[in-house]
């Protein structure tokens, strides 16, 4: 646990070129590579509708502020491998969950062999009563290490 710590704090002290910052709506189907290593994200993200994310094995997804990534009627896709989890980490506390699903097709998304760790809750489904079409489906959580009281929960309700 102290090696992923160390190693994570030198990960964020030295940006490279390709370092990315990412924030607002995701329009058109996107995959976030481990070349482009780490993706901070630096405002809330809209993932919409017959929109797919995926974020490949080995990447690191470094929230640097009260944000989210929210899946609004599109799909995420994180194949991560034991090898090379995908790391999903908040520097920041706040209240938002690091990965939101509204009014999808949950059976189109798969979050396999990902690590959530910092201080803000991790996954959520939640509902919105603007708009007619709810989640429905089966979201799966494959091989996923939650880490330092990380949450998990439906509508805001912590399920563990």
């Amino acid at each position: 646990m102290i090696v992923f710590r160390v190693l994570t704090l030198l990960l964020l002290s030295y940006e490279t070129l390709s370092t990315i910052h990412i924030a607002g709506p995701i329009r058109s189907n996107t995959v976030w590579t481990k070349i482009h290593n780490p993706h901070y994200v630096s405002g809330d993200i809209d993932v919409l509708t017959d929109v797919t994310l995926t974020i490949e094995a080995g990447v690191n997804v470094i929230f640097i502020g009260d944000f989210g990534i929210h899946i609004k009627g599109g799909a995420l896709k994180v194949p991560g491998t034991s090898k090379n989890p995908v790391l999903f980490l908040s520097m920041v506390s706040g209240n938002k969950w690091m990965v939101t699903f509204i009014s999808c097709d949950l059976s189109q998304s798969t979050i396999i062999s990902a690590q959530f760790s910092g201080s803000k809750p991790a996954v959520q489904l939640a509902h919105d009563k603007n708009n007619p079409t709810q989640n429905e489906g089966i979201l799966v959580l494959q091989s996923c290490l939650f880490m330092d009281g990380i949450e998990i929960g439906s509508n805001g309700r912590k399920l563990f």
